[in-house]
């Protein structure tokens, strides 16, 4: 569930210098990390372990799993529920 699709990183990785580029113009940093005491406990993380277990799924065109416009609909419908 943990493991990016094969080339992920290489094909998004470089778009995190866009958030760099951005913090070093404007002196705001977009992206901070955060020191958790505990896991963060919400009802999206559920949610999003739903999104994850359907990526993997086989798809029924000629990609080997789920597309992403498929996945993310997942949101949308959790947000109506």
């Amino acid at each position: 569930m943990n493991e990016w699709a094969e080339g992920t990183l290489s094909k998004h990785g470089h778009k995190i210098e866009r958030f760099f580029d951005f913090e070093a113009l404007f002196g705001v940093a977009p992206l901070q990390a955060t020191k958790f005491a505990h896991p963060p406990i919400t009802p999206a993380i559920p949610i999003i372990w739903t999104q994850l277990k359907a990526s993997l799924e086989p798809g029924k065109s000629k990609w080997p799993t789920l597309t992403y416009g498929t996945t993310q609909s997942l949101r949308s419908v959790a947000a109506f529920y």
